[in-house]
């Protein structure tokens, strides 16, 4: 035990961890360059592993301290060192397990007590006849980590399992190929707007211009555009005649009404003044979430692929959320358990509320650039019956029980605001204090005798009045 405890802390130990968190935070900016913050904290900010590497260095630093016995007066400053690089290890571990962020968005003349949390969760209910079962955790989903969530619940219907297996950034809902599931046809139907992309199975109908689409549907209603399937081939027939054009061989020609004929690519098919085209035939297809490409896929929501086990049985299920705001639950029913699973924000209760009275934009004269905004709101806390007008601008930052709202962003009509929420009291005061301490023991490095830099002065000093003392006796002589 005596040579465990003198190698955690050793000097050389300590050297190597820091040499280590350097080079792994290093990398960390690297991924997160690549894959994205998240990323970044999945495999590395919170990692137990990198947990372990400060809480190691934390015993090591605090070993030092006995080690060495640093309370004495002439190695103060090196005492100050330690306790201060301890506090910081410190108060960054309260500010990760205690301290949190988010948004609260206001309009104009309405209150908000609630804020958004600035990281992502996973909510799990599983639910039967007369129990249910719940779980909420954190996640940090990217394109590299996406096995951020797995939960095993024990219910009377045995056990079932919930992990995540997959997650799509951005994602558009779009028809893929598959191995297994029904057939499915991608078409262009004319409407009001042009040109647009549709999906059909089997049953499907979608609305046109002038008519309606539909894929092996019972629908025998007037007006409709009937596709389906013949021995593996695609037909269609109409109650009117089908003009035909094909943008290859610029070719006409036109269809009698209620006679099957070949449904092919390459041909636009007007019935009635509605254009159809077949893009894409697929003889098994299953809609799927792809990553979207170009600039304005910012808006689009994530997916993640969760699949509910229950011994050999397997159902999968998409479920869709975005950064800073509450996810819609998604539902599935499986071996007569329902299943319901949120991806998003999560809300938070404050003790207080904030009301906005009103959001002032200013801008640079001549210009539609914001030169600064700012929120007048009033604070409302009614178990201390408290009614205070407040203002929130940039650099401006209101403070009440250890909570600090930021003025970050606004809405496009400009009627409301978007404030940034931070509480993390006693992290920041152990931070700080570290800091404050780490000043003091550099302060105290230049002043108190026997130290490094002392010693080092005094010995220049020695030095310099030896080259002048051989300088002068080189004169006499």
């Amino acid at each position: 035990m005596k040579k465990v405890w003198q190698i955690i802390t050793s000097t050389w130990l300590m050297g190597t961890l820091l040499l280590f968190i350097a080079i792994v935070s290093g990398t960390a900016t690297f991924i997160e360059n690549d894959f994205g913050t998240e990323a970044a904290k999945a495999l590395v900010y919170d990692a137990t592993w990198f947990e372990l590497a400060f809480l190691v260095l934390a015993v090591n630093l605090f070993g030092n301290l006995i080690s060495f016995r640093l309370w004495s007066v002439k190695r103060l400053p090196v005492l100050g060192f330690h306790l201060a690089f301890l506090l910081i290890l410190f108060g960054a571990a309260v500010t990760r397990y205690f301290g949190y962020e988010g948004t609260m968005h206001i309009r104009e003349g309405h209150t908000s007590h609630t804020i958004l949390s600035r990281d992502q969760y996973v909510e799990v209910d599983v639910k039967g006849k007369d129990w249910e079962k719940k779980d909420m955790r954190r996640v940090h989903f990217s394109v590299v980590s996406p096995d951020e969530y797995s939960r095993s619940f024990s219910t009377p219907e045995g056990k079932i399992k919930v992990r995540s297996t997959a997650f799509v950034p951005h994602a558009m809902m779009h028809t893929v190929p598959a191995g297994y599931g029904p057939p499915a046809v991608l078409i262009s139907v004319s409407g009001i707007n042009g040109m647009q992309e549709k999906t059909l199975m089997p049953g499907d109908e979608v609305s046109g211009e002038k008519g309606t689409v539909a894929f092996d549907s019972k629908n025998n209603r007037p007006g409709t555009f009937f596709i389906f399937l013949k021995n593996g081939n695609l037909f269609f027939t109409a109650d009117d005649t089908v003009k035909t054009f094909s943008m290859q061989t610029r070719k006409q020609a036109l269809f009698v009404p209620g006679v099957p004929n070949p449904f092919l690519p390459g041909l636009v098919y007007d019935y009635k003044g509605m254009q159809v085209v077949l893009r894409r035939y697929f003889q098994h297809a299953a809609i799927m979430p792809v990553a979207a490409e170009g600039k304005n896929n910012i808006s689009l929501p994530d997916a993640v692929k969760f699949e509910i086990w229950s011994g050999d049985e397997k159902k999968e299920l998409f479920v869709f959320g975005r950064r800073e705001a509450e996810g819609r639950k998604f539902k599935t029913n499986f071996k007569g358990v329902e299943v319901t699973i949120r991806y998003g924000a999560k809300k938070i209760d404050l003790p207080f509320a904030l009301r906005l009275n009103d959001f002032i934009l200013e801008r640079y004269p001549g210009s539609n650039s914001p030169s600064s905004y700012v929120s007048e709101v009033t604070l409302i806390d009614k178990r201390h019956d408290l009614k205070k007008d407040k203002r929130i601008f940039m650099n401006n930052i209101m403070k009440y029980e250890g909570y600090r709202f930021f003025q970050a962003s606004y809405d496009p009509d400009e009627r409301g605001t978007v404030l940034s929420v931070n509480r993390d009291v006693w992290g920041t005061f152990f931070t700080y204090l570290g800091y404050f301490l780490l000043t003091l023991g550099m302060m105290a490095a230049l002043v108190v005798p026997n130290t490094r830099f002392r010693y080092l002065l005094n010995k220049t000093k020695r030095l310099g009045n030896k080259k002048r003392e051989l300088a002068a006796g080189g004169k006499s002589v």
